[in-house]
Parts: structure tokens; C-alpha cells; sequence
């Protein structure tokens, strides 16, 4: 069998997997190798000189076999198709859409490619795709910074989808994909088009930097007894994540950069971390509500780090904050509140009202606070209809022997409505904006 493979790797009698015969399908059919039945090759590497380097795989206990075959180049800038980068050239231009034709299209400080981007930190010739109107595929050309997909450095080809982030050195570009197709007009940028999706200078590869460092600064928003507003109302802190990364200052940025990196239950580990480490400075009696993410597990991870901030602040008062889109299992959020009475960390639902109003699991697994949404606080003062819904659930959580909290205050008139109703605590601008512990 080692023979016939052997062989069989010999041109023209080769054969190439239909993933990358697709890929590849826009060069001229003679110069793809043709169909054996002895194995399965795979291209994993191009040279520029036309050379290609196949892999052979015919069983798991047979090793693998390479060789190299002459091919045709593929076809230069030519046709159109449907796929585009959206970027900036450089640091300081505006952001274009960048078409990518047919065949092999390549990226790199030289003159003599396609896409020319004067950075000294871009490699002569940095990156190259390679399109037909299904597929696109990148490679890194063995350049000094190395080509990022999503913030993973190339090691072998790859295939891209619509909305991916390609990194070559500094810049960053999105890949996109047409509709329709339209007939090219040389390698002209369009510089009308409004992309809207997301800004490309708040760059995946700087998110990275700010995880890895460590970098989130804790802003400490008040919440306040509504029994009494004096100086000494105070009844603990809502931590909220904040950086000073441009692009990134804000959690609704650094949380899409994580959903794009698919770390979004790390980060918001990190982010309870270093606000417990920051929050040392308190008094224990302080409450300190800690966030979570709704992609986190119940158990497991979230448990794990739950552990570890009890260690990290053995006396502190800590308070879990769900979100009501994370209470949806009666079972595992019961488990989850054991847990945490053995911890001795409280529990709050958050965003109560946002979606839906979760009456079941609040009657099965009752929290220690009833976070109410800031879109049932707002102009509340304006609107009977309203104030007679809350002052109902104020009656069902209040006989389950929950403390209430009404998010989003930022009126005296809102807060005085709050206060009538019966509302435990209030949190929101007008009480005392987040800002970092000094």
C-alpha cells in the first residue's frame, strides 16, 4: 500500500480535498491534479515561484508523505468577486472598501503587489488571498509580524467568512461580502461606503494587550438606602468595568471586542477580580455587587472564580448580579444560590422588567435583591399606569422577603416617586455617578 502511495503522489496522478479544489477552482482546470484512488493530499503551503507542497494521508497509522509539484501560477487580478476588505490603509486614513478579485491577490509594503500599505512594519510581501466568488482563502508569506485572523496568528492557510478581522502588523481589516456583484474598476477604492458595523481602530489585537495586562479600571457607581438619604445612606457599590485603551473605554466596546474573540466569560472574570482587588480598600460591611455575563455557566467556571474571590476577600460583603436573561433554569439556579450560601455571596436578579419578568423563578430561587430595570425607572413620575405595575411587584418580591433596587436614577422627581413606592435602595446619576476609587 506504501508503494501505491507512493505512486500515486507522483503528477499527474494526485489528488486534492474538495475543500481546497474549491478554493482554488478559478485557476485553469489543467493545472489541478488529477483523481486517485489511493489517498487524499491536501495543499498546505505555496510558494511564490509556482511550486506547491502536498500533504498525503491515507490512514491514521501511516505516515505522512509529502511532495512537491510544479503548478501553474494563479490567474492575476482579474475578475471580480463578491468579496471586499473594509480597513484603513494606514494609521491615520479613513476607512476604505477594498475589492478583492479572482485569483491571487497580495498584501505588502512592495510595489509590485496589488494592495501596497507603506508601513515599515508590513513584510515586502506580507499576506496573500486567494478568491473565487465562494471562497476566500488567506495565507501568511512568511512575513516579520505574521497575518491574525480574529487575533490568531496564521500557521497554514485559512478560510475566511463574512465578518472576520484580518491583522497585518497594525491594521486591521474586515472582511465583507457583496451581494451582488459589480464589475470592478481596476483596484479603486470605494470611500462612500458607510460600514456601520463596528469601529475598526478599536482594534481585537489591543483588547488582547488590555486582557493580558490586565488593564480594566474599576468605577464604583453607588447604591443607597432609600430609608434615609444622608451621608450615611450609603450601602455599597455596583463595580463597572472601564479602560483606557482608545476605542475601548467603555464595557459595551470591550465586551464586543470579547464576544469577537469568544472570551467574553474570561474577561468578565477579570473584570470581578480586579474589582475585589480594588475594593479591599472598603469597609467589609460595604456591599459590592459583581457583574456577570450571560454566556457564562451557572456552574463550573463562574463557580471556580466565585471560589476564588471568597479567598481573595474572606470578610467581604459580595453580591452576584444574574441577569434575568441567565436565570431561565429553575434547577441549575438553585444550585447556583446553595453555592452561594455556602460562600456566604449574596444574590441579585438584574435588569428585572427588561424582557420578561421572570415571576417563577423569582417565587422558586428568591434572590436577596430585585434589581429593577432603569426602562421601568425612567420618567416614572410621568406615568400612573406604570408606577400601579411596579408598586405590584414591589408587593411580590417585598412578601418573598427580597430587598428591591430601582436602577437608573437620575431625577429628583424619579427618585422621590421610588422612595413612595417602597422601594429598599436606589442607584443612578443622580446619586452618584461611577468613578474610580481614589
Amino acid at each position: 500500500m506504501r508503494q501505491l502511495l507512493e505512486k500515486s503522489i507522483q503528477p499527474p496522478q494526485l489528488v486534492v480535498s474538495d475543500q481546497l479544489v474549491r478554493v482554488y477552482r478559478g485557476w485553469p482546470s489543467s493545472g489541478l491534479p488529477k483523481v486517485s484512488p489511493y489517498g487524499t493530499l491536501n495543499v498546505v503551503e505555496s510558494h511564490r515561484r509556482g511550486l506547491w507542497k502536498l500533504t498525503a494521508v491515507i490512514a491514521p497509522d501511516v505516515p505522512m508523505l509529502t511532495s512537491h509539484i510544479d503548478a501553474p501560477e494563479p490567474p492575476t487580478v482579474s475578475a471580480p468577486t463578491p468579496w471586499y476588505l473594509a480597513g484603513a490603509t494606514s494609521p491615520d486614513s479613513t476607512i476604505h472598501k477594498i475589492p478583492i478579485p479572482a485569483g491571487r491577490f497580495q498584501v505588502g509594503r512592495g510595489t509590485d503587489v496589488p494592495l501596497q500599505l507603506c508601513l515599515p512594519s508590513i513584510s515586502k510581501r506580507h499576506a496573500e488571498f486567494v478568491a473565487t466568488d465562494d471562497v476566500l482563502c488567506v495565507r501568511d508569506l512568511q512575513s516579520l509580524n505574521g497575518t491574525y485572523v480574529n487575533g490568531k496568528r496564521l500557521t497554514s492557510d485559512m478560510l475566511l467568512d463574512e465578518g472576520d478581522v484580518v491583522q497585518l502588523s497594525t491594521l486591521e481589516f474586515r472582511v465583507g461580502r457583496d451581494q451582488l456583484r459589480e464589475p470592478l474598476s481596476g483596484l479603486a477604492m470605494d470611500r462612500t461606503v458607510d460600514f456601520g458595523i463596528v469601529d475598526l481602530r478599536c482594534t481585537l489585537s489591543d483588547f488582547q494587550k488590555l486582557m493580558e495586562a490586565r488593564q480594566v479600571i474599576p468605577f464604583f457607581q453607588p447604591v443607597v438606602r432609600l430609608a434615609s438619604l444622608s451621608a450615611s445612606a450609603l450601602f455599597g457599590y455596583e463595580i463597572l468595568a472601564r479602560s483606557d485603551w482608545p476605542g475601548l473605554t467603555v464595557p459595551k466596546d470591550m465586551f464586543e471586542a470579547a464576544e469577537r474573540l469568544e472570551v467574553e466569560a474570561a474577561f468578565s472574570v477579570l473584570c470581578r477580580e480586579i474589582g475585589v482587588e480594588v475594593s479591599r480598600t472598603l469597609p467589609d460591611s460595604c456591599a459590592i455587587f459583581l457583574n456577570t455575563h450571560p454566556r457564562e455557566e451557572l456552574h463550573h467556571g463562574l463557580l471556580a472564580s466565585l471560589i476564588k474571590l471568597r479567598e481573595m476577600a474572606p470578610h467581604k460583603r459580595l453580591v452576584l448580579e444574574l441577569h434575568e436573561r441567565a436565570v431561565t433554569n429553575v434547577r441549575q439556579t438553585m444550585e447556583l444560590r446553595a453555592c452561594l450560601r455556602d460562600l456566604e455571596i449574596e444574590l441579585a436578579y438584574d435588569d428585572f422588567g427588561a424582557g420578561q419578568a421572570r415571576l417563577l423563578e423569582l417565587s422558586e430561587v428568591a434572590p436577596d435583591y430585585l434589581k429593577f430595570d432603569i426602562s421601568l425607572i425612567r420618567k416614572i413620575h410621568l406615568s400612573n399606569q406604570r408606577q400601579q405595575l411596579v408598586a405590584s411587584l414591589l408587593n411580590v418580591a417585598h412578601s418573598l422577603g427580597i430587598a428591591t433596587l430601582a436602577e437608573g436614577v437620575e431625577t429628583p422627581d424619579e427618585l422621590g416617586v421610588c422612595s413612595e413606592l417602597g422601594f429598599t435602595y436606589a442607584q443612578g446619576y443622580l446619586l452618584g455617578r461611577p468613578a474610580p476609587l481614589l
